[in-house]
């Protein structure tokens, strides 16, 4: 079981699109200014990315759950995709997996 507001701490919100309304962030409850980082994910994509995974339904935007404290500690049980990262990998399995033919780079 995870929640809305675990799901996306680790990465964060880029908060590129609100720097012309950095009053807009300060509306939020605190739980859910502290997602927005200056190296996170764009808006549209977190969007994109929780409707797929459940967290969001189709009708729903990102604001509106993230206005919401109750909505940001709602828990589903899901399949979150991790950080492909392994301590056990090798040098070379790393590099399997960004080249090219993986079509991540």
């Amino acid at each position: 079981m995870i929640s809305l507001r675990q799901r996306i701490r680790k990465t964060g919100i880029s908060p590129q699109p609100w720097r012309r309304y950095k009053g807009e962030i300060r509306l939020l409850p605190i739980s859910a200014q502290t997602l927005f980082k200056n190296k996170g994910l764009p808006w549209d994509i977190w969007e994109t990315e929780l409707k797929s995974e459940g967290f969001l339904s189709e009708e729903e935007n990102l604001w509106g759950a993230l206005s919401s404290e109750k909505r940001l500690m709602s828990k589903i049980d899901a399949d979150v995709c991790e950080d492909p990262w392994d301590e056990t990998w090798t040098e070379e399995d790393f590099i399997h997996f960004y080249s090219k033919d993986n079509n991540i780079l």
